[in-house]
């Protein structure tokens, strides 16, 4: 037999790669905890008398002479005792940080920021609206501020969603770091008479 080959209807050409800008965010959050720490204390004062002497419901009491003479000493006791703190207050709070590092525009159609699986407010700067076209190169910030029932330990999660692609960025919750407002940690102990004016006694910490 016999092959023939003929003319081809068609031609190889060469492939042109053709390089397609890319979307890339980069999505980060920060947390900062604080909370307000009250100290208790109470006090009490008692007197003993030198002689010893009472009124009938038990009030020591100090014999003074008419005509001024005699003398009696009173030696007055004062306790403070710490009873504990109460912490209240508790907040969350830092920054959301949307920096487009990709070589194209991003349009950001929403960002849902969520604390303990509940979706919280994020302040963005002002006539920011969704959709937002972030550009190449450049970043969005916004700050949010949350008030807690206690020293929560859970998710704390920003989700960002574009027309191409979903960012997730999320903080640790770390009360060991809190910025704690103390409330009578250091108390100052004065006495008050009529016989000796004020007098400190000295101070007292937590």
């Amino acid at each position: 037999g016999a092959i023939q080959v003929g003319y081809r209807p068609y031609a190889y050409g060469g492939f042109v790669e053709v390089e397609v800008a890319t979307e890339e965010l980069t999505v980060t959050k920060t947390a900062n905890t604080s909370y307000t720490r009250t100290h208790d204390w109470s006090i009490d004062k008692s007197v003993d008398t030198e002689n010893g002497c009472e009124l009938e419901d038990g009030t020591p009491k100090i014999w003074l002479y008419i005509d001024g003479s005699g003398d009696e000493t009173a030696t007055w006791t004062v306790d403070v005792t710490y009873e504990g703190y109460v912490d209240s207050d508790f907040k969350v709070s830092g920054t959301v940080t949307i920096k487009n590092t990709g070589e194209t525009d991003a349009e950001i159609t929403s960002v849902v920021d969520e604390l303990c699986d509940g979706e919280i407010d994020v302040v963005w700067p002002e006539g920011t609206e969704f959709p937002y076209i972030l550009e190449a190169g450049a970043t969005l910030e916004g700050t949010y501020s949350e008030d807690v029932d206690e020293m929560v330990d859970c998710s704390n999660e920003v989700t960002v969603t574009t027309k191409e692609e979903t960012y997730i960025g999320d903080a640790e919750i770390d009360w060991e770091a809190a910025d704690v407002n103390e409330v009578n940690a250091i108390v100052t102990v004065k006495d008050i008479s009529d016989l000796f004016d004020e007098v400190e006694l000295g101070t007292v910490t937590a």
